[in-house]
């Protein structure tokens, strides 16, 4: 498969295609892709966000076990994450 153009002429941003590149998808505009773009970006963002302050959390804590339940979450969102992301490249890959 070769990688898209990343230019700013294309018809797909260049984030969208970065993305859908990643995913293994076409890089050609359709519903579906856009869907898949801004659902995985929103996600993406929740999850920085909560690993974030999670981290903070984790690092201002003078506690021993609040840094050790931190830890966990912060190894279950991850992996949680991946799974999403995983599920959601499978699933598309078969629709095309």
């Amino acid at each position: 498969m070769r990688a898209p153009a990343f230019t700013r002429e294309s018809r797909v941003p260049y984030t969208h295609s970065v993305v859908l590149h990643i995913a293994g998808l076409p890089a050609e505009p359709s519903a579906s892709a856009n869907i898949f773009v801004s659902v995985l970006s929103s996600v993406l963002v929740l999850v920085v966000l909560f690993v974030i302050f999670l981290g903070c959390v984790a690092v201002l804590s003078t506690d021993i076990e609040r840094c050790k339940r931190a830890e966990k979450i912060l190894r279950a969102m991850l992996k949680f994450l991946v799974d999403i992301v995983r599920a959601i490249i499978g699933l598309f890959r078969s629709q095309t």
